[in-house]
């Protein structure tokens, strides 16, 4: 180690925190209250009894419960992140560190913590000070992973409360989850040949090389960052060792401060024991490296984007490039899907790990989304597939069009990703008016984004929607299916807002109360008459419910288990020509005239419209057939909506639904008995 030192010993550096910058522990009372809140007190739950109020006994049993599961990191590795999340809605990122007076094992593949012996396991990483300014920060009862702690797992709160213990095994992790999650390749400060104990001040950046060397064996060194401290002590065997700003290394003693530049590092095999942690003798060997370059190229050959750093925009699917590799490797880092393994990457996790030991994701785009020749339908808008990397969407339209007024874009130093749309648009406007010019927006990947898009759900194939089954609210609106079969479709109303609905059927037997409700064409969601006693175990019920749901569905665009048919209106002169024929037939079928016959002549003398099937002519016929019977030999005038427009439209498409399923709904009217005896106001 080079002895270049500041005169000074241990002084702060101008930029180090002066004293009373430090974390106050004295003064946290107040913001005790949301842990206490939390996590509650020891042994509560032992003073339950059965005057205990209902209310007060669930509480504890709440708070019991999140004690539980803070104890059960005491089986999770050192190092490991997980997020604490308070009653008040906080959530806090916690670096897992075990008390100063126990340490960290790792034998085996499982982790336990153990007392501490400083001539076997070193000296202590952080002072007990530090570590209640760790737990302040985090928002961490003081009594975190102590033993009084770890006894809430013995099983007599449970027995008191009268709940079943959890008593799952601690995860298997082995140690080269660390190597994973902590990434940057360890390295150590050399210890010094005379002796003596140096202090250094880390970079003042989260993501430096120096900080992220430490922190494989030394993960208090993210944590202590983010007490605001930088400067970390380093003894004669490598020990390394942090404190709060307040406390002095050695009452009386001064200890050098080494200089930037100055310290030299090793390699991590030559100093393996130096850490805060005890890895153990045996350890579960790292799974087997391969070149996955191959898998990279297939996935980019079918449209997919593999081992991205952060999430891209636009709708798409996450996948493992292998299913069984990928996902192994995730496990064995605390990550249970892809997206996880993506937000992670997206933080800086695993940004300097070997590219072999990465678990690979790749991005699926939605096609018709993805650089599409023309802007889809439905409300939305433009945005950049890529924001990060060197050669990334945004940067590229920043180099190449920004502040250009040959582009049309002066004074615009930041140019949207609807700017390069317009742009993209005139260039093709050009190249198909014969111009020989080439499109400069072409490399800039852009991707539509469609309104209200949460994909939890999926989109909707046919209309580009994402599927909202809580209908922008709960309860009778709610068309969130629990079965394996439900089937989501989501459209767009006149009112322009959009609707998803469950459209698989009922079936017999299956309790389902959501498919008693169906939304109408004004946006109210109604309810089918009896749905209070509906019998979910009868057949005949069960057609009627079904036949109901697709009749009132299917004119808003649902379809159904079928093809559904939308018929065109009959106008007045077709109306008048096929009446004619009724008068002449004195309201009888026409003489010497078959069903094929008649629609000809039909079909011949309205030629610029299109063809009417046989099926569709013959059906209005024997309306008219009806209406002339009823007139005493005369067919009344068109029967007008209240909007106006013709109310036979409406009709013909019912009739020729009932037709075709065989099962005859109710009547459907949107403002007459539908089969509907409540009605609700969309949720907004």
């Amino acid at each position: 180690m080079a002895s270049s030192q500041q005169p000074h010993g241990d002084q702060p550096p101008d930029d180090q925190p002066s004293e009373d910058q430090t974390l106050d522990i004295n003064a946290t009372s107040e913001a005790d209250a949301p842990v206490t809140e939390t996590y509650g007190t020891f042994d509560e739950a032992l003073n339950v009894t059965r005057e205990t109020p209902d209310f007060e006994r669930d509480e504890i049993e709440r708070q019991w419960r999140c004690r539980s599961q803070l104890a059960y990191f005491a089986g999770f590795p050192e190092g490991y992140v997980f997020i604490n999340r308070l009653q008040n809605g906080q959530q806090h990122a916690v670096v897992l560190l075990t008390p100063p007076d126990q340490i960290a094992v790792c034998d085996f593949g499982f982790w336990y913590r153990r007392a501490r012996v400083e001539e076997r396991d070193g000296p202590a990483p952080y002072t007990a000070n530090w570590y209640a300014d760790y737990l302040i920060l985090n928002r961490l009862p003081f009594w975190f992973l102590t033993p009084e702690h770890l006894r809430v797992l013995d099983g007599r709160e449970a027995a008191r409360l009268g709940v079943q213990q959890h008593e799952d095994a601690y995860p298997f992790q082995p140690s080269w989850y660390l190597a994973l999650r902590y990434s940057t390749f360890p390295r150590y400060p050399q210890p010094s040949p005379n002796g003596n104990t140096y202090a250094y001040d880390l970079p003042n950046d989260d993501n430096s090389v120096e900080l992220r060397s430490l922190a494989r064996r030394f993960p208090a060194v993210l944590a202590h960052h983010c007490l605001g401290l930088r400067r970390v002590y380093i003894d004669s065997k490598g020990y390394v060792t942090v404190r709060v700003k307040k406390e002095r290394f050695d009452e009386g003693r001064v200890v050098p401060i080494l200089l930037k530049g100055h310290l030299t590092w090793l390699p991590e095999d030559e100093l393996t024991f130096r850490s805060s942690y005890q890895p153990g003798d045996t350890d579960v060997p790292r799974p087997a490296q391969r070149d996955r370059q191959g898998e990279e190229d297939s996935a980019r050959l079918a449209g997919g984007f593999p081992d991205i750093d952060q999430m891209p925009h636009g709708v798409g699917t996450l996948t493992w490039l292998d299913e069984n590799l990928d996902r192994d490797t995730a496990h064995a880092l605390g990550f249970q899907n892809p997206e996880e393994a993506i937000n992670a990457r997206q933080v800086g996790a695993m940004v300097c790990m070997h590219h072999q030991d990465r678990p690979r994701v790749v991005f699926w785009p939605e096609r018709r989304f993805f650089q599409p020749q023309q802007q889809p339908n439905g409300h939305g808008q433009w945005a950049f597939f890529t924001t990060w990397g060197d050669s990334n969407a945004r940067q590229l339209a920043r180099l190449n069009f920004a502040n250009q007024i040959i582009t049309g874009l002066p004074n615009t130093p930041d140019p949207t990703a609807e700017d390069i749309w317009i742009l993209r648009q005139r260039y093709q406007g050009r190249i198909a008016d014969g111009e020989d010019v080439d499109d400069p927006t072409s490399a800039i990947e852009l991707v539509w984004v469609p309104g209200e898009v949460d994909t939890e759900y999926g989109i909707d194939t046919h209309s580009g929607l994402a599927h909202q089954p809580l209908n922008r609210g709960c309860g009778d609106n709610d068309q969130t299916t629990t079965a394996t079969w439900g089937r989501y479709q989501t459209t767009r109303l006149s009112n322009d807002k959009q609707y998803t609905v469950d459209r698989s059927p009922a079936r017999k037997g299956e309790v389902e109360p959501h498919k008693l409700w169906a939304v109408g064409k004004t946006g109210k969601w109604k309810q089918r008459r009896g749905a209070s006693t509906f019998n979910w175990h009868d057949t005949e019920s069960i057609l009627g419910l079904n036949a109901w749901r697709t009749t009132k569905l299917g004119k808003l665009g649902f379809s159904g288990g079928r093809k559904s048919t939308v018929l065109v209106p009959w106008a007045d002169d077709e109306r008048d020509w096929l009446s004619q024929v009724v008068e002449k037939s004195s309201g009888g079928n026409p003489m010497l005239t078959t069903c094929e016959k008649l629609t000809g002549d039909f079909n011949a003398h309205f030629s610029d419209r299109p063809a009417r099937t046989a099926a569709a002519t013959t059906s209005y016929y024997h309306r008219l057939k009806k209406e002339y019977k009823d007139g005493n030999g005369k067919i009344p005038p068109r029967r007008l909506s209240n909007g106006g427009a013709s109310a036979e439209a409406e009709e013909d498409q019912q009739d020729h639904e009932e037709d075709a399923d065989g099962i005859v709904g109710e009547q459907n009217d949107e403002d007459d008995a539908d089969g509907s005896d409540e009605e609700k106001a969309d949720g907004q």
